[in-house]
């Protein structure tokens, strides 16, 4: 459906019900109610050691943002004044990178480990660089499971449906930074240079034990009202649940594409091994809400 929004996350439950309301790239923006700015600190820069390893034994920009669990770390590490040339030789290459009228917004994604600021209890996920005359101007982070959710309705029962004698299908495809043989680039509207993913899906699924639909009102810290959206909650059956597993268990920390159809919709990363086989995609536009509600009504129920 060229010219068709497909804004929306898709939110993993664990074992443990953290639900992951951010990807990789698509939700940062819808994340931006849940940042909280770094406080000033020192520029000055650390005294330069006697002697330095050799390049090659230097951790790599994304060992480096691997290696990150804390937020106090981070706000040490990149502090309002640094240049973009510094960022880039820490940090690399942003994984997005987004120009208003007033800054330049470098988003980069971190594996997610738990918040130790005023959010704890949440999980940060990746941090927002505000740039200004080529400078950093202030720091913001991603936070998952920091929003307050709420029902109407009762869910919507879906699948089991006609759908035009089409197959419905959900694809997942694990992304990567680098090249894939074989495979291809992602880059569209929602999901702006993602990344590569191969040219077979990790996981298809044509068939689901159980899927709903509900409308949801979510409240933010600082937001002036409650951001409306839709949920839909998806069972996978034992067999795809063990494969679920298996893929999100070797693919901490790396974003996952949920494909409905031929259609890209959400890339948000795995937050933790998911070991139940339920997921939720939610999107926040009717258009995709009716987009995604036709293909799920025709997806098999397993008996």
């Amino acid at each position: 459906m060229p010219g068709t929004s497909r804004a929306g996350t898709l939110a993993i439950m664990n074992e443990s019900s953290l639900k992951a309301h951010a990807g990789l790239l698509a939700s940062f923006v819808a994340s931006c109610a849940l940042l909280a700015g770094i406080a000033g600190c020192s520029d000055k820069p650390e005294p330069r050691p006697a002697s330095r390893p050799p390049a090659a034994s230097q951790a790599s920009p994304q060992e480096a943002r691997s290696a990150i669990r804390s937020v106090v770390e981070l706000r040490k590490l990149l502090v309002p004044g640094m240049t973009t040339n510094e960022i880039m030789a820490k940090w690399g290459k942003p994984d997005r990178e987004e120009v208003t009228s007033n800054a330049i917004f470098w988003r980069y994604s971190l594996t997610p480990f738990p918040a130790d600021d005023d959010m704890q209890g949440t999980h940060v996920i990746g941090m927002i660089v505000d740039i200004t005359n080529g400078h950093v101007a202030r720091l913001n982070f991603a936070y998952v499971g920091a929003a307050r959710v709420s029902t109407g309705a009762p869910p919507e029962p879906l699948g089991g449906g006609p759908n035009g004698g089409r197959q419905t299908t959900l694809k997942f495809f694990t992304v990567s930074t680098h090249p894939v043989k074989g495979g291809r680039f992602i880059d569209t509207d929602q999901l702006p240079k993602l990344g590569y993913i191969s040219s077979t899906p990790d996981l298809t699924i044509d068939r689901l034990k159980e899927v709903s639909l509900e409308e949801q009102r979510m409240e933010q810290p600082g937001a002036p009202r409650p951001t409306v959206f839709w949920a839909f909650n998806c069972e996978m059956d034992e067999e795809a649940t063990a494969q679920f597993k298996a893929i999100t268990t070797a693919n901490v920390g790396k974003a996952l594409l949920v494909v409905a159809g031929d259609e890209p919709i959400v890339a948000p990363v795995i937050v933790a091994p998911i070991l139940n086989g339920r997921v939720v995609i939610e999107v926040s536009d009717r258009t995709s809400m009716e987009f995604l509600r036709k293909h799920l009504d025709g997806m098999q129920l397993t008996q």
